[in-house]
Formats: structure tokens, sequence, C-alpha cells
């Protein structure tokens, strides 16, 4: 709780600090610290220094915080958090909890800021992948204090709760309307603010007059019991009528707040009551002036336009970004000074209230952040393997606003690994709660991406379906697929995958407290969201994981049955490549011969398998590790055609050599032509992902974590292990007589194996495509099972036989 006269006590202190800091007008000055009254008075104090603050989260990611700290270039960084932040060397660190910096000089100073001097910058998300600060003026801060004197009624006798994230402009609404109209500011923990009962206990306990909440945040608390309350602002995304009209009945005033953060905070206001029939944005604030305009021209009553806004609480522009500024902040066509062209789509009512309508573009407001949907494809399209994307934002099967992101890629993409890679960089509300691979996007006659067209993605996990096998992960299921509307829930099933964000995850800590009596930390949901993980934390059993022990040192070890079958289908034909694995790439630009010699010679260090030789000894196939094998990298300058390099790079391999990775790069003159050929002994489609993903990470300098395991260690186990069990379960299914496949061909088969042949493809029609898609859906199949059973029924044509059989090639991996 804050009052006035101690916040200005402190901040006083703060800014005698800073001004001796050399903090002068349009100077920043960063904050990363927790919510607290520490974080209050130092926003007070940066601004009576003369200064402007920067809100940073420190829970953002680590590349967030470094652009923020780097694109602002602050004159210091006030810091107050348990949060690990590394700050880039040359930037003086003030820390709040040294109590010696709220305890010097406390008398006010002498004001040295205009008012159009910057009072403080909120970087919000941007198109290009980066998010870009919009840089606000003491005059429009004014003006909002102002606005909530007229249209809040704030006085002393209020107690005023500050629950918005100090990185969203809506805190500035919060701190500043209350403390400088007397009220009191009461400032919530970060926990508080995911946790709904304890939120509500407070609000009660606290006896709160006044609050500014989302929707999502209102819709779950019990507004009509608290007696005290006495005004409710509802603001960040679309309100939702039936839930305010019911708080309006019970006697409190209820607004519906609009505006852009290049507006300061509230550009219109609304009142809601009782016999409210549709939620509008109401009419312009004190100090402000609002057009709907179709291009240079104004709108008439009733007719869609962009909002437009104009007056004193305008933002300076975006900083560091004069283009941007200078596109979206235009000249007043209707008199003195600028117009911010919003991209909201609204119209004027008859009545004089403003209706808002929706995006003019690809903006969207989730959970109260105002999000780029264009930053959040960014980061998709950077993921290895991903081609293109995708990303909108609709609601969900909870009536919940959601973003949906679809991709496409030539590989199967985990949408694990999307998610995380995604988390590394975005806030929690900007990874997508929804998110599917697609083979192509569907497009219009304009061959623009068609919305519409995008196939809806059902809140359920690509995981295999695994029933609970417990009661606590039976309730902890229930709980899931009624918090996120999803039919059926599997314990390998994540929380998020199934369309899970921060605010259902407090709902989901409750609720499981309330159906175990155990209460779990809202951060453990984020490290452990399946079923199976909550389970373990709530008093579930879960079977012991067991890791994969490592193997002792010997000379010689068994080759897996994998090894050992390509061995000997090899030694049969000794010059055969049907086993090798090339890859050719063409590249641009300059390349570093040496780097990529030294990389590779490090994945050979790294990795045992890439040094290994496979030996018969005493009639036993075996491998034997080397300590070390020199790389097998050629360099050459050439001028043959591509297609005859590559020929003659593709050779047999000696499997005792243990060089069974080779590389070559050709100086083409206007490229260079790169082949890598590896043997299928030493590695498979997986092993290819990783070897490339690790290549190129050592040949750009990176450090790569150190192996926990070799591939030894996993054969020596494999052989540890009794699967008399699924072997038997194999040789029952041939127990009968096998099949032999009588295909009538052009040319007899040959009596020994030939790889000679060649591949044709094609393409399905779309009504084919969608009849099989709509088969899959009706029977729970997948699209391979589809295309299996019409190989297998075309075979079964062309020979006249019933028994088929195909084999069907795995990656083998059964152990994390």
């Amino acid at each position: 709780k804050l009052t006035y006269a101690e916040l200005n006590a402190k901040a006083n202190s703060l800014a005698y600090k800073l001004r001796e800091k050399g903090v002068k007008p349009d100077d920043f000055v960063a904050l990363i610290t927790d919510r607290s009254a520490e974080m209050v008075a130092a926003i007070y104090g940066v601004i009576k220094a003369g200064g402007a603050y920067v809100p940073i989260d420190p829970t953002y990611p680590e590349d967030r915080i470094a652009f923020m700290l780097e694109d602002s270039a602050p004159k210091a960084v006030l810091k107050f958090t348990n949060e690990a932040v590394n700050i880039p060397e040359g930037i003086e660190v003030i820390d709040l909890s040294d109590k010696s910096i709220w305890d010097c000089k406390s008398d006010d100073l002498a004001i040295v800021n205009k008012p159009s001097d910057l009072v403080y910058c909120i970087y919000t998300s941007g198109t290009t992948g980066k998010p870009k600060g919009v840089i606000l003026e003491n005059t429009g801060l004014v003006g909002l204090i102002k606005s909530y004197e007229e249209v809040f009624e704030m006085s002393s006798k209020d107690r005023m709760m500050q629950f918005a994230s100090y990185c969203f402009d809506q805190s500035v609404g919060d701190i500043f309307g209350a403390m400088l109209n007397g009220a009191a500011l009461y400032v919530v923990s970060t926990d508080m603010r995911y946790n709904m009962s304890e939120l509500e206990a407070y609000m009660k306990s606290e006896k709160i007059t006044v609050a500014s909440l989302t929707p999502k945040v209102i819709r779950e608390l019990d507004i009509c019991g608290m007696p005290e309350l006495r005004l409710l602002d509802s603001g960040g995304e679309a309100a939702e009528l039936d839930v305010l009209r019911e708080i309006a009945a019970s006697g409190r005033k209820v607004i519906n707040s609009y505006g852009p953060t290049e507006a300061t905070v509230n550009t219109t206001y609304s009142e809601i009551k009782a016999d409210t029939e549709k939620v509008v944005i109401g009419t312009p604030s004190c100090h402000t002036q609002v057009y709907i305009m179709n291009g240079s021209e104004m709108c008439g009553i009733g007719v869609p336009g962009e909002l437009c806004i104009v007056g004193d609480g305008l933002a300076r522009g975006y900083l560091n970004r004069p283009e941007l500024t200078a596109e979206k902040f235009v000249k007043n066509p209707f008199g003195e000074g600028r117009m911010y062209r919003s991209g909201d789509l609204a119209r004027w009512l008859p009545d004089g209230n403003i209706e808002y309508l929706g995006r003019i573009d690809e903006q969207v407001k989730i959970r109260g952040f105002r999000i780029e949907l264009g930053e959040i494809e960014s980061r998709i399209r950077e993921i290895e393997n991903i081609n293109d994307c995708a990303v909108i934002a609709k609601e969900d099967a909870s009536g919940d606003k959601a973003i949906y992101a679809y991709y496409t890629s030539e590989r199967n993409v985990d949408i694990s690994d999307v998610r995380n890679r995604l988390a590394e960089s975005l806030p929690e509300y900007m990874v997508p709660a929804y998110m599917m691979q697609i083979e192509m996007f569907p497009v219009t006659r304009n061959g623009k991406l068609d919305k519409k067209a995008l196939p809806e993605i059902e809140g359920k996990a690509a995981r295999e379906y695994i029933a609970p096998r417990n009661e606590i992960e039976e309730k902890i299921c229930d709980i899931f697929s009624e918090i996120l509307n999803v039919e059926q829930v599997g314990i390998k099933d994540s929380f998020f995958e199934l369309g899970g964000h921060s605010l259902r995850a407090t709902r989901l800590v409750n609720r499981i407290e309330a159906e175990t009596g155990t209460r779990i930390a809202l951060k453990e949901v984020f490290a452990h969201p399946t079923v199976e993980q909550l389970a373990v934390l709530a008093g579930g059993e879960s079977e012991e994981y067991v890791p994969i022990p490592k193997a002792e040192e010997k000379e010689y070890y068994p080759m897996s049955s994998a090894q050992k079958r390509t061995y000997l289908i090899q030694q049969m034909d000794p010059e055969s490549t049907a086993y090798n694995m090339p890859g050719n790439l063409k590249l641009t630009g300059e390349i570093r011969a040496d780097d990529l010699r030294a990389a590779l010679q490090a994945m050979l260090d790294r990795h045992e398998i890439l040094r290994t030789q496979f030996l018969m000894i005493n009639g036993e196939p075996v491998q034997k590790i080397l300590d070390h094998v020199e790389a097998d990298f050629e360099y050459v300058t050439s001028e043959e055609t591509d297609e005859k390099l590559i020929k003659d790079f593709l050779k047999p391999f000696d499997l005792a050599s243990a060089k069974l990775v080779r590389m070559k790069l050709v100086n083409k003159g206007e490229y260079h032509l790169m082949m890598i050929d590896m043997h299928h002994i030493v590695g498979d489609g997986m092993s290819d992902e990783i070897f490339n993903r690790e290549l190129m990470a050592l040949y750009n300098g990176e450090k790569l974590e150190p192996l926990t395991h070799q591939f030894k260690d996993y054969s020596e186990w494999m052989h540890s292990r009794d699967l008399s069990g699924q072997a038997e379960y194999w040789k029952s299914q041939f127990d009968d007589e096998i099949p032999v496949l009588d295909m009538p061909t052009d040319f007899p088969r040959p009596q020994e194996q030939s790889f000679a042949g060649a591949m044709t493809s094609g393409l399905l029609d779309e009504k084919l495509s969608g009849q099989i898609k709509e088969l899959v859906k009706k029977t729970g199949a997948t699209e391979y099972m589809v295309f299996l059973a019409a190989a297998m029924i075309t075979l079964s044509k062309y020979s006249r036989q019933e028994d088929i059989v195909i084999g069907s090639p795995i990656s083998g991996r059964t152990h994390r």
C-alpha cells in the first residue's frame, strides 16, 4: 500500500541520486524490477529527476531484454528483482534493494522538465520480429490524470489496485490516475496476479474501491461479492457484455475503456449499465478528438473506417523508427498537430458513441497485451526446417481469444520443439496456444492467404493417447478436459499444447489443490506441463525413469541389431552405395574452408560413432572406437559440371576404415558446391538432423553442450535388455508360410538384389485429398495408414494375392 506522502519522499531521494548520475530531460532510465512499492517509487523518482522510464519485465527472454536495453540506451538501470538478468557492460546499475538509496534528501526537487519532454517508453510487439518502443510525453500523462478525475471521480477516499503489468500501459493509468488524484495505491504481487482466489480475497480484505482489469480476469472474480468496490474499469481487449451488465446491476459503476499505447492509455470511455444492449467504446476523453476515416475522407455515421486520434495524448512516435513514426503519425488534416492512424476499425453510432469493429491490420489484443502477429511469424520462420507460417487470432472452443499458428516444412517438425524455441525469444503471452503443421497454405483467387480456409485446430495433442493409471492422474485429466474444453486427455498430453496459457494455468493449480489437497506453484505448471508430471507433484505414482547407464570401457563392443544387419548386407556387396546417405548443397557468399574442415573434425572428436570401425572378430560382428580419426575433407577448385562432381563423389565406404563420413568442398567461382556423404551404419534420418545442426553451430564458432551419452552406451544397454517377449511376438506373426509377392513385371526379377530403377511422384487433386482427410477424421486413422492400405490393396489387385507383407522403417529410439 502506498500513499502520496510516502511515495514522494522515496521518489525525491532516488531522484537526487539520478540527477547526480547526470539524468536530464529525454534521458532514459530502465526499470528491471519485480512488482513492489519500490517499483512505483522508482517510476516517480525517474520522472522527478527529469528523465523518462523504460519498464522491462525481468522474466522476458534474454535476447528481448538485450534488445530493449540496446535500443533505449538508458543512462542507468534500476534493478530490484530475484530473477537473473544479464545487463551489458557500460550501463550503470543501481540496486534498489540498497536502503541508502531511499534515505537521501527527501525535499522536492526543482522542476527541470517541460510538458513536451518524454515521460516513459513502453515496448509493444512489432511486425519486424523486434519490439518497438512507443515514447510518450508529459502532456499526455497530465491529460490522462485529468480524465481519471472526471470519468472515474477519483479522490483521497479511494483505494486503487495496481494490477496491470508495469510493462503494459494500463499500469500508467493505475499508478498516476490514483496517486495524483490523492488515492492510495495497492500494488499486488506477481504471484497474486495469477491466483484468482488469492486476488479476490485480497481485494475484499483491503477494501479496494477502484480496479482496472481485463475481461478475462473479471470473468474469474466475484466482483459482486466485493461491497467496497465502487468502480470497475474493463479494458485491454473486447469487453464481455453479460458479465459487465451483471456487475452494473449490483450497483457498481462499470466503465469500458479503449486506447492504444500511442495515445496515452485511454482514448475513449463508455459506461456499461444493467440494460446496455451493445458494448461500445464510448466517446473521446477530455484531451482527445477521434475521427473515423476512409483514407483521407471522413466516414459518415454508421460507415466503418479507421479510428484516428488527435490531441495532447499522442505519443512523440516510435523510438529509433522515423519511417514508422512518419507512417502512423500524419499531419492533422482538420487542424493543428498530428493525427495517429490506429489501424483499428470502428464506426460512429447515431447516439454519438463509437463502436469498435476489430483490426484493419494483423495486430490483436490477447489477454490485454497488444500483439503484432507478424512478430510471431518472424520468430517461427527462424526455426530450423520451417519453410513458411501463418499466424491468426480467433476465439477457441472455450470462447477465449487465442493465437493459432500454422507452419509448413518438408520434415515433420514437432510442435513441442516449436513451442520451446518460441519460448526462448517471446514472452509467454505471445507463444501460440494452438499450432499445426500443414502441407500447404490455402489461397484466395488473388493468391493471398485464405484465412477462413485454414483448418480448425482442436485442443488435442499429437501424442499417442495413454489412459490415466491411478486416481490422481484421472482427476488431473478431468481438470485438463474441463478447463481446456478437450474431450479426451491422456497422461502424456501437455497443458500448453492443448491451448493452456498463464490465466488458465492459475485455474488449473486451484482445481488441483481443491481436488487433491496439494498446492502446486504456478511456475511448476510451466516446468512440468503434462498430466503425468503434475500427478507426481500432486502425490501420484509414476513409472520410474531409468537412465541409460554408461558402458564400461573395452576394446570391442558388439554391434547393435541395426548395425549388424546393415553390416552383413554391405558385406554381401562391398561395392554397393545403397546405404550411403549423400547430400549436396550449393553455397553462395563467403565460405571459410578451414573452418568447415575444423567443424567436421570437431564432429568426429565429439561423436564416437563417427570414428568407429566395423569388424568381424572370431566370427562375431563388432565395433571398435578409435581415439582419433583425421577428417576426410577435401577442398578443390573445378570447372566440371555439378552433376559430374556429384556422381564421382558417390563411392562405397570401407566399414573397417572408421572413415564413414566424408566431405568435399568445390570452388566453382560464383559459388561453392559442398558434398557430404555418411554411411547408414553410423547415422539415419534423425542423426542427420543432429549432424547438420551441430556442424553448422561449430562452423559458426558456437560452443556445444558436452554429450552425456555415446552410441555405445545405448547399444550396450539394448544388449542387456530382455526383448524375448517382443521377439516371440514378431516370430509368431510369421509362423505360417511367408507370402512372396508375385508381381507381373516387364522384366524378370534378377537373382541378386538390384537398386537400379527410378522414382515417380504425383499430386492428388483437391477432391481426392479432401476425401482422404474426411476418411481419416471419421475413422480416427492417420493419412499414413490410408496410403499404406491403398498400397497394399493395389499390390493385391496386381498380384491377385490376399496376404501382402510390407516392411516399414522406424527410428528405433525407445528411450528419451
